[in-house]
């Protein structure tokens, strides 16, 4: 577990776990104490990676004013559950949500005041010597290439964690063989067919990580051994 937060996949929340300092603050580094533990949660713990990552990460490539600023995206429904106490909750780096309407930090609970400063870094590091920086109208034209590409990562994390991430469990499939079409019998299984080269697997599907609800065509989300059958 991070040493001031945890993720709780059942409630989709990060709980801040950090009691407040003796001046009632409590400091969250996005990139360290967010961003960082949660990778080391998750590479440590099995049932965590049973679960979507719940932040992308964009940003961070040399560009020609200098180094594009890491922008990290919580993705939906995921929110930050505050500590139960009177603080100010200091969040250091660029945090947002993947949804516009959804707010960063929850209320607490109880009947605490909870005061959220946020401390944005420059979208920008400058790295070269002798120039005049940019332009508000340069800098606004980076923040819009920001925001698209968070919207392109969100899509691609909820692509891999659906059918991509399940088609590429399919071992001993060649890059050849990539199936023609899947069909979507109603047994509930996922049945793959390449006409060219006459191959059919077949592998039990569900459209829930907890193997409840078989496979009807939408939502996949977790499949079984992949056996191949005559064709």
């Amino acid at each position: 577990m991070g040493a001031k937060l945890y993720a709780d996949t059942a409630t989709k929340r990060l709980v801040v776990t950090q009691v407040p300092d003796g001046n009632d603050m409590i400091d969250l580094n996005v990139q360290v104490d967010v961003w960082s533990d949660l990778i080391e949660d998750w590479e440590g713990d099995v049932d965590l990676r049973k679960h979507t990552f719940p932040l992308v990460a964009i940003g961070g490539q040399t560009i020609s004013a200098g180094k594009l600023g890491t922008t990290y995206v919580l993705l939906s429904p995921w929110q930050i559950t505050p500590y139960e106490a009177n603080h100010d909750l200091n969040i250091d780096g660029n945090l947002f949500t993947e949804s516009a309407l959804t707010s960063l930090v929850l209320p607490t609970v109880g009947t605490y005041i909870v005061l959220v400063n946020r401390n944005l870094s420059t979208l920008v590091e400058v790295v070269e010597t002798g120039g005049t920086g940019l332009t508000p109208e340069e800098s606004q034209a980076l923040i819009d290439i920001a925001a698209a590409q968070a919207l392109i990562q969100v899509d691609i994390a909820e692509i891999n964690s659906n059918v991509a991430t399940q088609l590429s469990l399919l071992t001993g499939i060649e890059e050849r063989d990539i199936a023609e079409h899947i069909t979507n019998p109603e047994s509930g299984k996922l049945e793959i067919v390449n006409d060219t080269a006459q191959r059919r697997w077949v592998a039990d599907a569900w459209e829930d990580l907890d193997k409840t609800v078989e496979y009807k065509g939408s939502g996949l989300e977790v499949i079984g051994e992949i056996t191949e059958i005559a064709y």
